[in-house]
């Protein structure tokens, strides 16, 4: 589901979870969204292409 993954995506890179990201795992503080769509060789799920559209990171 669409809404679903967007909303996943989204709440992975919300400021507000970094804290808790972190705390789960050390390596949670390089957990960025950039870093998210570099180098990935096959298509994103539409959900989690929309979250990296809104932001900026991808082109339409």
């Amino acid at each position: 589901d669409s809404d679903l993954v967007h909303a996943i995506t989204r709440a992975l890179f919300d400021d507000r979870n970094r804290e808790t990201l972190v705390t789960a795992n050390a390596n949670g503080r390089h957990v960025n969204p950039n870093a998210a769509v570099q180098g990935v060789p096959i298509l994103l799920h539409p959900g989690a292409e929309l979250f990296y559209f809104e932001k900026g990171i991808l082109e339409r």
